[in-house]
């Protein structure tokens, strides 16, 4: 059946379309392929009856995650929308916030899915690597349970919106990726590694999420009071230096010789 969180934001969506829960959610790559129609339809800006069969076969956003990981960079959809989109939708709709849970819990997923389609995109060296891979039975499980196995409440999420790294949601979400990255051909270690970066970047795209809809979604936005839209300066100003001053190193000679740093470089996840 669809996921608890899913129930409660068709019941925010459209009180008048039934939305059929008995039936069996799919699961696999079919929920996976949900996901990015979801992120499609929001994009294209389709109302609720055109969401309702995607909705119905997924458990979690993070169903996404049973399709090979490459798949998540190439699809070219953002996942942001699909929280800030449904937000936007049900506030205007029914001049109602869904639960601050329900919520941070949307936020959450997708601004996970979103650091690991930047991280993905801009670490070829990575996703390079990375098989064909559908996830396996046990990990669709674990997806699936996702949840049924977080007791998470409006304390949980407040401290989430603080800082996701300290969430509950963090370290499932940790284990599921890892067990992907390791299905996809990365050893323990390597997964660990990436996981961990994608893990902490997440909480900046959590923080783009709610700028999307902090005229709207009161509870969400107001958590973080006033200081989270300059931090969300300082990560644009800290993309533009790097971008700037720090990418551009790896193409410059080394001193007075003849070879340039990218010739000498090791990557970190070198397995040789």
């Amino acid at each position: 059946m669809a996921s608890k969180l899913w129930r409660n934001i068709w019941q925010f969506l459209n009180t008048e379309i039934e939305l059929n829960l008995s039936e069996t959610v799919k699961g696999g790559v079919e929920s996976a392929k949900a996901v990015l129609e979801i992120a499609k339809a929001l994009q294209e800006n389709q109302d609720a009856k055109e969401l309702k069969p995607f909705i119905e076969n997924i458990d979690s956003v993070l169903d996404v995650l049973n399709s090979p990981l490459g798949k998540v960079a190439g699809s070219g959809l953002p996942f942001l929308p699909i929280a800030t989109g449904i937000i936007t939708f049900i506030i205007e709709k029914n001049r109602q916030e869904p639960t601050l849970e329900d919520e941070v819990k949307l936020v959450a997923q997708v601004a996970y899915l979103e650091s690991l389609r930047i991280f993905l995109i801009d670490h070829p060296e990575i996703s390079e690597k990375l098989t064909e891979t559908e996830a396996s039975e046990a990990v669709q499980k674990q997806i699936k349970k996702l949840d049924e196995e977080i007791d998470f409440n409006d304390r949980d999420a407040r401290d989430t919106l603080i800082c996701f790294y300290d969430s509950p949601l963090r370290k499932k979400f940790d284990e599921i990726l890892i067990e992907r990255f390791k299905e996809s051909d990365l050893d323990e270690n390597q997964a660990k590694i990436v996981t961990e970066r994608i893990s902490r970047s997440t909480h900046r795209y959590m923080k783009e999420a709610v700028l999307e809809v902090k005229n709207n979604a009161k509870k969400l936005a107001g958590i973080y009071g006033y200081g989270w839209q300059q931090d969300l300066e300082i990560y644009s100003s800290l993309d533009k230096y790097l971008e700037k001053n720090i990418a551009t190193k790896p193409d410059e000679e080394v001193f007075d010789e003849k070879f340039t740093f990218r010739q000498i470089y090791v990557p970190l996840l070198d397995n040789s």
